[in-house]
């Protein structure tokens, strides 16, 4: 066997995946690609996958970073959440040895886009992980720090450079790019760093520059890299210059009071509301299936609630627009494991479930909630069998029994009513977020 792919699109969002720590036998594997989230106890050794070119979503929670330094055939490699470097040397910095040892490793993207203190990477571990690779031309960076690391840690071979998501990055507006740094960058895209005022100086040294993608950034921001603007003559030597939603991002908090702007969010977040949206276009843009994005943020919840003796069973939402602001509606089934016996809710452990969810939405959700264009998320627990209630409510209206999925997102006032009538307590996530 050379590929092993063990993403999961269609999982029980309250069951933790565990992977056998088997992989290490498969000597042969070439690509290897983890599920987003595994059990805690999952521990997987890889050092013996020598001849191993692809790796997606590797951790440190998982896996080993000592396990790199076998992996001398690398050409791709993705991090997805925590990575941390066990016994980092934080005071002298060149004392601490090479992270990856393959010279073909081409390929890096860092995913760590969540506000979890606990999990969020170290800008000196991520700096260690770029001096390692000398070799990479395409670089993806989504992650949510409170600085870049300094362009002298970049790989001089870089081609490709994708920054997005840097919500937190106070000092990126003077993030700079000097003389002879990068001399191979061909395509640069910029996408939602909100934080970001203008394009590094240093750019126009690049000549090899042939793209600057611009996307879901401040209208002040497009309106400097303009056509004879001030920002211009830093890209003007590239063949295209490209703009993607920034005019919608102007004026987003605005749109977003409306009934219909929060529907139009939950598009991003349930692709079965596309059918009824005429507007999706103009709000539900998004680079990630919908659905994955609300189960992988409820996913997040299995650990807090099992610590509390609570076993899911199905879950649901909709966007209620009764109000101004209008707020997210989940709606969950719980129950004592091992047991269908209603558990005792603990106000506290639901509003951190509620905390979790909202820090696991884009920097759309949480700019506007900061702001207050979306009200604090609401969490409301039915009783044990409301979702059969809904099961039969939608076959009685004609859906086939063995066809039937749970929508993620409800649509009519009916089924809406049905959970309603089922609720034995509702909890939200505090009025503020970070």
């Amino acid at each position: 066997m050379q590929t092993l792919d063990l993403r999961l699109d269609d999982v029980n969002i309250f069951e933790y995946i565990h992977v056998p720590n088997v992989i290490c036998k498969m000597e042969q594997l070439r690509h290897l690609y983890l599920p987003e989230e595994c059990n805690p106890k999952t521990k997987l050794k890889l050092g013996t996958l020598r001849n191993l070119q692809t790796l997606v979503n590797f951790n440190t929670k998982n896996c080993y970073v000592k396990d790199f330094m076998n992996m001398t055939n690398l050409r791709e490699l993705e991090i997805r959440w925590p990575f941390n470097i066990e016994g980092f040397n934080t005071e002298e910095l060149d004392k601490n040895p090479p992270i990856i040892q393959s010279e073909y490793l081409h390929s890096l993207s860092i995913i760590n886009n969540i506000i979890n203190d606990e999990r969020r990477i170290d800008p000196k571990h991520l700096a260690h992980l770029l001096l390692s690779c000398k070799n990479i031309s395409k670089f993806s960076l989504d992650v949510e720090i409170r600085r870049l690391p300094e362009y002298h840690y970049l790989s001089s071979n870089l081609a490709y450079i994708k920054l997005r998501s840097l919500i937190e990055l106070n000092n990126l507006e003077e993030w700079k790019v000097g003389e002879g740094a990068m001399p191979s960058l061909q395509r640069l895209e910029i996408q939602s760093c909100i934080q970001l005022k203008k394009l590094p100086d240093g750019l126009r040294f690049i000549a090899t520059l042939q793209e600057v993608k611009i996307g879901s950034m401040r209208k002040t921001f497009k309106d400097k890299v303009e056509e004879e603007e001030e920002d211009f003559c830093k890209v003007r030597h590239g063949l295209s210059i490209i703009f993607q939603d920034c005019e919608w991002y102007r004026s987003h908090c605005h749109f977003f009071y409306s009934a219909a702007a929060l529907h139009a969010y939950h598009v991003k977040l349930c692709r079965w509301c596309r059918e009824d949206d005429k507007d999706q276009s103009v709000y539900g843009h998004t680079d990630e299936n919908e659905e994955q994005v609300l189960l992988r943020s409820m996913y997040r919840t299995v650990r807090l609630m099992e610590a509390y003796g609570l076993s899911g069973l199905a879950h649901s939402s909709y966007s209620d627009t009764s109000s101004t602001p209008g707020l997210y509606v989940l709606f969950w089934e719980l129950k004592m494991k091992g047991s269908n016996d209603l558990p005792k809710l603990d106000a506290k452990v639901m509003e951190q479930c509620c905390c979790i969810v909202e820090e696991s939405f884009d920097f759309t959700y949480k700019s506007l909630r900061k702001g207050g264009a979306i009200s604090a998320l609401e969490l409301r627990v039915v009783k044990h069998g409301s979702f059969d209630e809904l099961m039969d409510f939608y076959i009685s209206k004609g859906a086939s029994i063995s066809q039937y999925k749970l929508p993620c997102c409800l649509k009519t006032e009916e089924a809406i009513k049905i959970l309603n009538s089922g609720m034995v307590g509702k909890f939200f996530s505090p009025k503020t977020i970070s």
